[in-house]
């Protein structure tokens, strides 16, 4: 058997096959019998027709075709172990030539990534500052979450809380708005439920009725809301003024476990600090992960890509039958758009997560990740423990096989991604498997697995 191949596109070559007569004849007598098992010719029993019989009765080309059928698939095995081809998926028979039989495959090979030199890879990391204006703004919020209400007998003024019967039509009709006990604050910065509306409410006094015209913004904020102005009815039932404590040891006892208001401020301070680490910490892994693709080189068959984007199409249905309560070709219709148009529309986000789903796979392949049975086993169990009585059927579901590759797959690519925040900030020192894990990446892709 003569083989021979050359490349046809991105990660994808044509493989010719010659096979050797010897081997054809064989198949070529076997084909006849097995076309002469499934129809009836005069004088033989089934299967026991000569080879020149059933030609001379169906034709050369029936015979060559249950011929290729026999030998196509052990042929184009032998081969590409033969030429050492390490294919993505099953290759395509795309010509066929008689006398010598010659096979033409076309195989998509599976990806190929080169990181480049990514152990070498530095990114400064700067901790998380918490200043005091920061401090401030969150000592002021705790002070306004726990202002008072107090009654007042006079027209309503900023900073004070109207209690009042609520209604608002757009000028087609729609409903706005419509509470019989509406609680509205008189921020002066506030711009909801659209500009306008609190100064509209500024001097009015209980009991009193007042209407008025506001037009509608261009955002989507009032979905029933069309073009146009809306009209407001509001019957004031009572004016509050707001008192706001002062922030003082009182307060702290008031907000929590605290004995001073120095305790208080200092636990904001820890919070922030927390809450403001673990964004730049997210932040630090992306930009890490981001330049780790930026630099890499990556390409892959495009049958991979139309599969990814087939994958895409399906959760987007999914998402569109859920949401919009519609079949995915009447929401199409509706828009005018083909189902070309919207593949095309997935494609730029498909190949911006095939690239960095190949690139995290590479790199748990670079640094020997893994993840036991006995991590995704404790994984399983906290994530089930959260839903209490539930707990068993939870465990039970994310106990499947289908549920444990997905788990697995997604523990390696934080794994991935730790590994690679560790070499940035110059750290990975040791075992890769020892690295903490502090930000969660996406999926690798179940095609990957």
């Amino acid at each position: 058997m003569k083989t021979s191949s050359e490349p046809t596109g991105e990660r994808e070559v044509s493989l010719t096959i010659e096979v050797e007569e010897e081997r054809v004849n064989q198949a070529r007598q076997r084909a006849a019998r097995q076309v002469s098992r499934e129809i009836n010719i005069p004088g033989f029993r089934k299967g026991r027709a000569p080879y020149e019989v059933i030609v001379q009765r169906l034709g050369e080309d029936v015979v060559r075709e249950e011929l290729v059928g026999i030998l196509a698939e052990d042929v184009y095995r032998e081969a590409i172990e033969q030429a050492e081809i390490v294919a993505y998926g099953p290759g395509t028979l795309v010509d066929t030539q008689f006398e010598p039989l010659v096979l033409t495959f076309s195989i998509p090979l599976a990806p190929e990534v080169d990181l480049g030199d990514y152990t070498a890879y530095r990114q400064p990391f700067d901790d998380a500052q918490v200043t005091d204006e920061a401090v401030a703004r969150a000592l002021e919020a705790i002070r306004q979450q726990n202002a008072i209400l107090a009654p007042v007998e006079r027209p309503a003024a900023l900073g004070d809380v109207v209690g009042a019967r609520l209604t608002g039509r757009a000028s087609n009709g729609s409903l706005i708005v419509d509470e019989e006990e509406a609680s509205v604050f008189l921020d002066p910065d506030a711009d909801e439920p659209m500009p306008g509306f609190i100064d509209a409410l500024v001097g009015i006094e209980q009991d009193e009725e007042r209407v008025f015209t506001l037009p509608l913004p261009d955002d989507d904020r009032l979905e029933a809301a069309q073009a146009g102005d809306a009209q407001f009815t509001a019957v004031a039932r009572s004016v509050h003024k707001r008192i706001v404590p002062e922030l003082d040891d009182d307060l702290a006892r008031t907000v929590g476990n605290y004995d001073t208001l120095e305790e208080l401020t200092n636990d904001i301070r820890q919070r922030i600090w927390e809450r403001e680490q673990a964004n730049a910490e997210s932040q630090y892994a992306d930009r890490v992960l981001q330049d780790v693709i930026d630099h890499a080189q990556v390409s892959w068959p495009a049958v991979m890509l139309e599969e990814g984007i087939d994958d895409a199409l399906k959760a987007y249905e999914r998402q569109i039958e859920r949401n919009e309560h519609m079949m995915l070709a009447d929401y199409l219709r509706v828009r005018g758009k083909t189902m070309d148009e919207l593949r095309e529309e997935l494609r730029p986000n498909v190949e911006q997560s095939t690239k960095r789903s190949l690139v995290l796979w590479e790199v748990v392949e670079q640094e020997g990740l893994a993840v036991s049975d006995e991590e995704l086993d404790k994984q399983i169990a906290e994530s089930s423990a959260a839903y209490g009585d539930r707990a068993d059927e939870v465990r039970a579901g994310l106990d499947r096989p289908a549920a444990r590759s997905e788990l697995r797959t997604r523990l390696l690519a934080n794994r991935a991604v730790a590994r690679l925040v560790a070499i940035a900030r110059g750290e990975a020192e040791g075992p890769a498997e020892a690295v903490d894990e502090p930000h969660a990446a996406e999926d690798l892709e179940d095609s990957h697995e």
